[in-house]
């Protein structure tokens, strides 16, 4: 009873509180990552993203630990001795099939650049043409804003499913599109920061595992997420492609970039 008093106080000073295990008077027991006070009873968030309701009554206890360490792009480091294979996903694109809307054309040394001047209802798109299957690969881009000042959407496969993530959304924002229908200023991947420049090349990388992404600016964590893929959703067509299982990349009116390289790295099979 008094493990339990504890913890009611530290819910109740601080909303949320990272621990490890809570156990029910029945003697059933529950990890969780967090807990929330709603009054009468408990939300209680498991480490992988889903949600429950307790009431408070039927709590023994809880178990508190030392606070993991934060996620950081090292964390989703492939391991050591991890064959992978490389495919350069700039030579799979069709140059037909691939230009979904807006003006494309390749590039000296592989690349491709494009520029969309039309409606603010429709994002130039390129999707490239290789199918990504396995649920775990890095992906190093290269990327350099030629015009405008909108954003850069980054379309990739995670979770068996397609996700979007925008860079310079509202000139300032970086974050999926969308997180629990919520826009990148106000879900919980979104980090305030302007990331592609006139004219500099930036160095992207995402690292896509089953629990989770990080993905880095210039050798730097941007956004370190992990949860639920299925809570990512594209809300409209128009910002997507045809094929769900590649990647592709986009843009909004009255601006360009190119895309210097996109190489896919993934364990190679058994």
């Amino acid at each position: 009873m008094k493990q339990l008093m504890i913890a009611t106080v530290v819910l109740s000073l601080f909303g949320t509180v990272f621990a490890d295990e809570l156990t029910l008077k029945d003697g059933r027991t529950i990890e969780w990552s967090a807990i929330r006070d709603l009054g009468d009873t408990y939300e209680v968030e498991s480490p992988n993203g889903s949600k429950s309701t307790v009431k408070k009554d039927d709590v023994e206890s809880f178990r508190k630990t030392k606070a993991a360490a934060p996620l950081t792009g090292a964390t989703f480091t492939f391991e050591k001795g991890i064959k992978l294979e490389h495919v350069d996903l700039l030579q799979t694109v069709d140059p037909k099939a691939g230009i979904i809307f807006g003006d494309w054309k390749q590039i000296p040394g592989g690349g491709w650049q494009g520029r969309q001047d039309g409606s603010v209802q429709t994002w130039a798109r390129l999707q490239t043409g290789y199918q990504v299957l396995k649920p775990e690969y890095d992906l190093s881009l290269q990327i350099q804003r030629t015009e405008g000042e909108t954003c850069f959407l980054l379309g990739f496969v995670a979770g068996g499913g397609q996700r979007i993530v925008l860079f310079d959304w509202q000139n300032q924002w970086n974050g999926f599109f969308m997180l629990d229908k919520k826009w990148p200023e106000t879900n919980e991947s979104g980090v305030r920061r302007e990331v592609f420049k006139k004219g500099k090349t930036v160095q992207v990388t995402l690292k896509v595992r089953k629990i989770g992404v990080a993905i880095e600016v210039d050798g730097k964590d941007l956004i370190v997420w992990s949860g639920d893929w299925e809570r990512i959703t594209i809300p409209m067509e128009r910002h997507t492609v045809p094929d769900k299982n590649v990647t592709y990349f986009g843009f909004y009116h009255h601006t360009g970039f190119k895309i210097l390289r996109a190489i896919l790295s993934q364990p190679k099979e058994k």
